[in-house]
Protein backbone atom coordinates (compact mmCIF):
# COMPACT_ATOMS: atom_id res chain seq x y z
CA UNK A 1 0.00 0.00 0.00
CA UNK A 2 2.87 2.39 0.82
CA UNK A 3 4.42 1.86 -2.62
CA UNK A 4 1.08 2.70 -4.26
CA UNK A 5 0.72 5.92 -2.23
CA UNK A 6 4.32 6.89 -3.08
CA UNK A 7 3.76 6.25 -6.79
CA UNK A 8 0.57 8.34 -6.75
CA UNK A 9 2.29 11.23 -4.95
CA UNK A 10 5.19 11.10 -7.41
CA UNK A 11 2.87 11.27 -10.43
CA UNK A 12 0.94 14.18 -8.90
CA UNK A 13 4.13 16.08 -8.13
CA UNK A 14 5.60 15.57 -11.61
CA UNK A 15 2.34 16.78 -13.18
CA UNK A 16 2.43 19.89 -10.98
CA UNK A 17 6.06 20.62 -11.93
CA UNK A 18 5.38 20.12 -15.65
CA UNK A 19 2.28 22.31 -15.36
CA UNK A 20 4.43 25.18 -14.05
CA UNK A 21 6.86 25.16 -17.00
CA UNK A 22 5.98 27.36 -19.97
CA UNK A 23 7.98 27.30 -23.24
CA UNK A 24 9.18 30.62 -24.69
CA UNK A 25 10.70 31.17 -28.13
CA UNK A 26 12.05 34.68 -27.59
CA UNK A 27 13.02 37.02 -24.79
CA UNK A 28 9.87 39.11 -25.24
CA UNK A 29 7.81 36.05 -24.26
CA UNK A 30 9.95 35.64 -21.12
CA UNK A 31 9.39 39.30 -20.21
CA UNK A 32 5.66 39.01 -20.83
CA UNK A 33 5.36 35.85 -18.73
CA UNK A 34 6.99 37.39 -15.68
CA UNK A 35 5.42 40.86 -16.14
CA UNK A 36 1.92 39.63 -15.37
CA UNK A 37 2.43 40.03 -11.62
CA UNK A 38 1.41 36.43 -10.97
CA UNK A 39 2.37 35.38 -7.45
CA UNK A 40 3.91 32.03 -8.49
CA UNK A 41 4.72 32.27 -12.20
CA UNK A 42 6.73 29.04 -12.33
CA UNK A 43 9.50 28.61 -14.87
CA UNK A 44 10.08 29.39 -18.53
CA UNK A 45 11.75 26.79 -20.78
CA UNK A 46 14.04 28.41 -23.37
CA UNK A 47 16.72 27.46 -25.89
CA UNK A 48 20.29 28.12 -24.76
CA UNK A 49 23.65 28.22 -26.55
CA UNK A 50 25.86 28.23 -23.41
CA UNK A 51 27.47 31.62 -24.09
CA UNK A 52 30.68 32.55 -22.29
CA UNK A 53 32.60 35.71 -21.47
CA UNK A 54 31.02 39.03 -22.39
CA UNK A 55 28.03 37.32 -24.03
CA UNK A 56 27.23 35.55 -20.76
CA UNK A 57 27.61 38.82 -18.85
CA UNK A 58 24.98 40.41 -21.11
CA UNK A 59 22.62 37.49 -20.48
CA UNK A 60 23.04 37.83 -16.72
CA UNK A 61 22.41 41.59 -16.90
CA UNK A 62 19.19 41.11 -18.90
CA UNK A 63 17.95 38.51 -16.44
CA UNK A 64 18.91 40.53 -13.36
CA UNK A 65 16.97 43.52 -14.69
CA UNK A 66 13.84 41.36 -14.46
CA UNK A 67 14.91 39.68 -11.19
CA UNK A 68 15.26 36.36 -13.02
CA UNK A 69 17.93 33.68 -12.88
CA UNK A 70 18.80 30.50 -14.72
CA UNK A 71 17.39 27.82 -12.45
CA UNK A 72 18.67 24.64 -14.14
CA UNK A 73 19.21 22.63 -17.29
CA UNK A 74 16.97 19.56 -17.07
CA UNK A 75 18.89 16.29 -16.99
CA UNK A 76 18.67 13.76 -19.77
CA UNK A 77 18.71 16.19 -22.67
CA UNK A 78 19.97 14.58 -25.85
CA UNK A 79 20.37 17.86 -27.70
CA UNK A 80 18.12 20.71 -28.60
CA UNK A 81 15.50 20.92 -31.29
CA UNK A 82 16.19 23.28 -34.15
CA UNK A 83 16.24 26.83 -33.01
CA UNK A 84 18.34 29.69 -31.81
CA UNK A 85 19.31 30.78 -28.33
CA UNK A 86 16.91 33.50 -27.19
CA UNK A 87 19.82 35.54 -25.88
CA UNK A 88 22.53 35.31 -28.55
CA UNK A 89 20.77 34.08 -31.67
CA UNK A 90 23.37 31.32 -32.02
CA UNK A 91 22.27 27.70 -32.52
CA UNK A 92 20.95 26.30 -29.24
CA UNK A 93 22.66 23.31 -27.67
CA UNK A 94 20.21 22.69 -24.81
CA UNK A 95 17.13 23.99 -23.07
CA UNK A 96 17.20 25.70 -19.67
CA UNK A 97 14.64 26.82 -17.13
CA UNK A 98 14.47 30.46 -16.06
CA UNK A 99 12.67 31.54 -12.91
CA UNK A 100 12.07 34.43 -10.57
CA UNK A 101 14.88 35.15 -8.11
CA UNK A 102 13.35 35.85 -4.72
Amino acid sequence: MLAEVQATLHVESMNRVKGNIVPANDFAAVEAHFADGVKNPGWVDVRWSKPTGAALDKVVERLKALKLTIRNAPMGQTGCDDGACIFTGEPAVERILIGRAY
